[in-house]
């Protein structure tokens, strides 16, 4: 099926494809639960291509090819549903069948492009690569921004994204049966006033503070305060994203952590684990070598590692250190840890 054209789009209206998982889940900022129910009944109009869509489309090819030109590898765009649940649909930007790899391709401003430069990606997409997990039972995630000039890849196991999957599924079902049913879902209101934003404000240091809750982030508080109402929690989870010159912008390109990523869902627990310690922030050089002649280039970054190693095999490509001497490659990680 061609992506874009008229059957595409009937299609896309008969389900739930992967840009609403993040709607559904209510971290969307461009689009409301009540907005897509409304669009997936026929009583709404689904949103028009803005300048930014338009400009991703056109850079798409651009990005696609350049992850196929330095990883040696080809990906097609495809489509696909989810066999147990056929309403879960999903066009991919890029599919690799041989080795089951989802590319999902963002061309985004500089505040998200930096985001991927410093490993993190913003949490509606997150949801948005969960939902192609689900529908394409992809072994591997590769998560690329491009700028137009510059490009980035963040590669992934599809298992990182298991607690996200479980919770995106279930909600995916609940609301695809009340479109089925014509029966609005139940829109909760996020308070402006929320514990979170006084103990943000008073523990985060240099850390940029908050002044509002609206809209998303009034949701995504409301979220993270229902699930865990412990002060003591949260001041704690706050104070270490103080203290972590990663998240003061100790990183390549001077992002700063803020509010926002805070309520993140899969933050606080990095946060206590300690991913983000400049105690924990080190990598063994001879480990580092011995990981890029232990595996294969084309294969799935492997489970041992962790997240920083995680992190510094998502920037440089080892189809790129395998040939490189160990002195290099010392050399490269020296820089990454600086």
């Amino acid at each position: 099926m061609e992506q874009e054209g008229f059957e595409w789009h009937k299609w896309r209206m008969g389900g739930i494809g992967s840009s609403d998982a993040s709607v559904v889940m209510g971290v969307s900022p461009y689009k409301t639960i009540d907005q897509l129910y409304l669009e997936k009944t026929g009583q709404g109009e689904e949103q028009e291509s803005n300048f930014a869509m338009l400009r991703g489309k056109e850079l798409e090819p651009i990005a696609r090819a350049n992850v196929e030109l330095s990883e040696d590898i080809d990906f097609e765009p495809v489509t696909k549903e989810m066999g147990e649940y056929k309403f879960m649909r999903a066009s991919l930007d890029g599919w690799n069948e041989e080795r089951k790899i989802v590319l999902e391709i963002k061309c985004l401003g500089k505040d998200k492009h930096a985001m991927a430069l410093a490993g993190e990606i913003p949490i509606e997409y997150v949801y948005q690569l969960a939902h192609q997990i689900l529908v394409s039972d992809a072994k591997e995630v590769w998560y690329y921004s491009f700028t137009g000039t510059e490009g980035h890849l963040i590669k992934m196991p599809s298992t990182r994204f298991k607690r996200e999957c479980e919770s995106l599924l279930k909600e995916c079902i609940s609301f695809w049966d009340k479109v089925k049913k014509k029966t609005p879902p139940k829109i909760i209101k996020a308070c402006e006033k929320n514990p979170l934003k006084d103990i943000w404000n008073e523990n985060c240091g240099k850390l940029p503070k908050v002044r509002a809750l609206r809209g998303r982030r009034a949701t995504m508080a409301k979220a993270r305060w229902d699930s865990n109402k412990d002060n003591e929690y949260w001041i704690e989870v706050v104070k270490k994203m103080s203290e972590s010159p990663f998240l003061n912008g100790e990183n390549d390109r001077g992002w700063k952590a803020d509010f926002d990523f805070f309520v993140r869902p899969d933050t606080q627990d990095k946060v206590l684990e300690g991913k983000y310690n400049r105690e924990t922030s080190k990598l063994d050089a001879q480990r580092i070598i011995n990981l890029v002649k232990k595996y294969s280039p084309r294969e799935p970054i492997p489970e041992e590692l962790s997240d920083l190693e995680r992190d510094f095999f998502s920037r440089h490509s080892r189809l790129d250190l395998v040939n490189l001497e160990p002195d290099k490659i010392k050399r490269i990680v020296l820089d990454f840890k600086e």
